[in-house]
């Protein structure tokens, strides 16, 4: 069975050296549904998607950490129910007010973003340049962009902000204790309909992690 990867997973979701996933979140939860069906389990590298470009045909089997809003056409996929809650927050540095909604953030603020990643709710003021992108390779990158205040705020998961501020305990001072949520999204695993694997095999096994608290283990592994 393969799991399609990327280049932008970072932890807790994911430890990519040299072309190998190594650990995170997601290669954990893909193992514990491979070892359930009883099938090899193999890490297919995945290109990047440029903003604006229409989702290619699906060329794994089993993709973890994905939302149906993520995607033009969700459809091509069989889902699995949302798992636990993932929804981007957006973080300022210390030196930045807090906006009271996504709407009052100021003309020309540095956005850190992640290369290639669409921001339903931001689009259109990035889109005009009322909000200016500064893209890194991964949430990670992302987060140590703004501790150096090469950006005035950052979007990120929950997860990858507090396993960052786990590593990285003096980051705290540089970072507003503000959160605002920017899109709502939950973690889904999926399988695409062209994939010769069978679909509600996996999607059973997948349900079956939750059902008996595998993923919650999984999850306390990486949790601060």
């Amino acid at each position: 069975m393969r799991l399609g990867y990327t280049s932008t997973w970072s932890m807790p979701w994911g430890e990519v050296q040299a072309g190998q996933v190594r650990a995170g979140i997601h290669k954990e939860i893909a193992e514990a549904v491979a070892q359930r069906l009883g099938q090899p389990l193999v890490f297919v590298l995945l290109p990047q998607r440029r903003p604006g470009e229409p989702d290619r045909p699906p060329a794994f089997d089993l993709g973890c950490g994905m939302d149906p809003s993520w995607f033009a056409e969700p459809q091509q996929f069989h889902w699995s129910e949302p798992l636990f809650d993932t929804s981007d927050q957006l973080l300022g540095h210390a030196s930045q007010p807090e906006p009271a909604t996504l709407a009052a953030l100021r003309k020309g603020t540095r956005v850190g973003t992640v290369r290639s990643y669409h921001y339903p709710t931001l689009q259109v003021r990035l889109g005009k340049g009322e909000l200016r992108r500064e893209d890194a390779l991964d949430q990670a990158s992302v987060l140590a962009k703004l501790v150096r205040q090469r950006s005035d705020v950052a979007v990120a998961s929950p997860q990858s902000i507090a396993w960052f501020m786990r590593q990285q305990p003096q980051a705290a001072q540089a970072v507003a204790p503000w959160r605002l949520k920017v899109q709502e999204s939950a973690y889904h695993c999926a399988v695409p309909r062209s994939s010769p694997v069978d679909a509600q095999r996996v999607l059973e096994a997948v349900q079956a992690l939750k059902r008996d608290g595998e993923i919650a283990r999984i999850l306390a592994r990486y949790a601060p």
